[in-house]
């Protein structure tokens, strides 16, 4: 008998290429971003460099700073095409924050990032 708590898996290919990810519960400042086929990724689009898989992408002259939040498959670091294909998509739906909001709240991080390396 099947539990009335189990939940449905979707085919893969069911699922969109590119998903936004909200968490209600966390502050803004950032993106999630689900990579639905495979290999799947949940990734985050963030304002700076906090984690340790997190990279440094170029994309249209600007870096972005993108953390491997969940690597479903175990593929490993995701090849750079699926980076810039990502940030693409999430400019052209037009998600918020925008990448350049992303960016901006970099400026605001600098002084409070200086100030935790020093001590």
């Amino acid at each position: 008998m099947k539990s009335p708590h189990a939940t449905a898996v979707v085919p893969r290919e069911e699922l969109p290429r590119w998903m936004l990810v909200s968490d209600p519960l966390r502050p803004l400042g950032g993106a999630y971003v689900f990579k639905g086929h495979f290999p799947q990724y949940l990734f985050e689009i963030r304002p700076s460099r906090q984690a340790e898989n997190c990279y440094a992408i170029k994309y249209r002259s600007e870096s972005y700073y993108i953390n491997i939040i969940r690597d479903f498959d175990n593929r490993g670091k995701p090849p750079l095409s699926y980076f810039i294909e990502m940030l693409a998509w999430y400019k052209k739906v037009g998600a918020r924050p925008t990448l350049d909001e992303i960016n901006k709240l970099r400026e605001s991080l600098r002084p409070a990032e200086q100030h935790v390396s020093r001590q």
